[in-house]
């Protein structure tokens, strides 16, 4: 099973931050809660602040089948994707749309952190993502609108 955000997701969480690889100065805490050194895994599904936002996201839409309490047992990328997005887990289609999207919503609140010194509350964030997902359904992501736009 591999897809592109798989690889991604892989880079991120093996590979050296890009700032180290351009010398620029990093802590090596997580910018979001500064408390675990940061990595992917960490970053993407451990992070208190990450299951904050998720949570939020679960409450709001009544998404059945994602439930963040275990997700820090995960050792890998692969192994929580392959959790929450598995074929045989109830609309495995829209929660692998809505993963990629609120991943990539923490990778850009990641760097806004990192290089602009901005931050987000994830009530902010949760708006930034109902608005994005909007557009990816317009775009054609069809399946995601059966668990955003319930409302």
């Amino acid at each position: 099973k591999s897809s592109s955000l798989l690889d991604w997701l892989y880079k991120i969480e093996f590979g050296p931050p890009i700032e180290a690889k351009r010398g620029w100065p990093n802590c090596d805490l997580c910018p979001l809660c500064k408390r675990v050194q940061e990595c992917g895994t960490h970053l993407f599904y451990k992070c208190h602040f990450t299951r904050r936002l998720w949570s939020l996201i679960i409450d709001k839409y009544h998404i059945l089948g994602l439930d963040t309490t275990g997700w820090p047992l995960f050792d890998s990328v692969e192994a929580w994707w392959a959790s929450t997005c598995d074929n045989d887990t109830p609309n495995h289609q829209p929660k692998a749309s809505l993963t990629m999207l609120v991943s990539w919503t923490m990778w850009n609140e990641r760097n806004a952190r990192v290089f602009k010194h901005k931050s987000a509350p994830p009530t902010i964030l949760l708006a930034s993502i109902e608005t994005e997902a909007n557009l990816w359904i317009i775009a054609g992501a069809n399946k995601l609108g059966s668990i955003i736009l319930r409302e």
